[in-house]
């Protein structure tokens, strides 16, 4: 005799489907970290709409869940989906062909060469290959930096294992104004510190020369307090005085939000209403130190935008100081103007930039040694 076999047929749903999946489309269900993502970048409601299209937290790596307010037939109707935050770029490294190790001392390839991320801020760094520290030769590695999502950079090196030298390298190259041929629309300019000590600002402008950025101040050193440089109220007056245009920088050990504010309000007081005709410029340089901070370059761009904002709200013009390779690979404060160190004849900087610092080896009357020398392309 034949048995009848009952068949009861039940719905399968994929996961982060559901009955109502025909109301909505999910676009993607991963988001970078840090981006600017709002509900409708990951999601669309079919003959319907989102009622509030809110900027989605990604300021962490990790499982979400997103509350999603949409109307669909006149009726409101809530979902929550969940999306992942993820972090899909590979650490930076400070590219380098050679590194020199002294036989004998402590290897800190580490500290010296400069690596960072747009996230993590701890790396784990290592170099792959055979070598051995205490047998002079060359030896070719590999020096790999790996963030905490796994990704990571790799760069082939020379590692070459010396002896202490006790030559001089050092080859500088003096440029001139008659060396210089100013490009169409650039005016020159000098910057200046306590390290040029007295200046002639007659002479300077007599030579040519009407435009300088004059350091204002600086930390003494990283979590010390801001200090007027020496020679910058005499600077100041004197190139005024002999017809020179001017500008301030601040040279910062910075290594928050919090402090960064601080010193601008320091530059502020201390400019004490001094017009100035230039920028006030931030100078932020000491990436020596940038391990040591427990900061990623997300942070460290804050740490910047947070200076300049607050420079700016007090009715002065900004501008943010960085070398090119810095500008292209971890400064990314694209709403302030560049002020460019690049030592060269001829940058390959693409990015716009309002000044251009190209030597430190500059000769100008009236400075008593070498100065730093720029392009200013002012905004007639």
């Amino acid at each position: 005799m034949m048995k009848k076999v009952l068949i009861i047929l039940i719905p399968f749903f994929f996961m982060g489907c559901s009955l109502n999946s025909d109301r909505y489309t999910i676009k993607s269900k991963e988001i970078d970290v840090y981006s600017k993502t709002k509900v409708s970048d990951i999601i669309s409601i079919n003959n319907g709409k989102i009622i509030d299209d809110y900027y989605i937290d990604t300021n962490d790596i990790g499982e979400k869940d997103i509350n999603i307010e949409y109307e669909y037939n006149k009726e409101k109707k809530k979902i929550n989906i969940k999306v992942n935050v993820v972090d899909r770029e590979p650490p930076y490294i400070s590219k380098f062909s050679t590194y020199s190790h002294l036989i004998g001392t402590n290897f800190t390839i580490n500290n010296d060469v400069f690596s960072g991320d747009n996230y993590s801020k701890e790396l784990t760094k290592e170099v792959i290959g055979d070598y051995d520290l205490n047998t002079l030769g060359s030896y070719e590695v590999v020096y790999k930096v790996t963030d905490s999502s796994g990704n990571y950079t790799e760069n082939p090196f020379t590692l070459k294992v010396v002896e202490p030298s006790k030559e001089n390298t050092s080859n500088k190259s003096y440029i001139t104004l008659d060396d210089i041929d100013v490009p169409s629309g650039a005016y020159l300019m000098v910057d200046v510190s306590k390290w040029d000590e007295d200046i002639d600002w007659n002479k300077v402008y007599a030579s040519g020369v009407h435009y300088a950025m004059i350091r204002l101040g600086t930390q003494k050193c990283v979590e010390c307090d801001s200090v007027i440089d020496t020679y910058y109220l005499n600077n100041i007056k004197e190139a005024k005085k002999a017809g020179l245009e001017v500008g301030v920088y601040y040279y910062s050990y910075a290594k928050s939000v919090k402090e960064a504010k601080e010193q601008a309000k320091w530059v502020i007081k201390t400019l004490d209403g001094e017009k100035l005709d230039l920028p006030v410029a931030f100078d932020w340089e000491c990436f020596k130190f940038f391990n040591s901070y427990d900061i990623n370059f997300h942070d460290l761009n804050n740490i910047a935008i947070t200076f300049l904002k607050e420079i700016e709200n007090a009715g002065y013009k900004s501008i943010m100081y960085g070398s090119k390779n810095y500008l292209e690979n971890v400064w990314n404060t694209d709403s302030y103007p560049v002020w460019l160190a690049h030592y060269t004849t001829k940058t390959d900087y693409k990015g716009e930039y309002l000044i251009w610092q190209f030597t430190e080896n500059g000769v100008i009357p009236g400075i008593k040694d070498t100065c730093d020398l720029n392009y200013y392309y002012k905004n007639e």
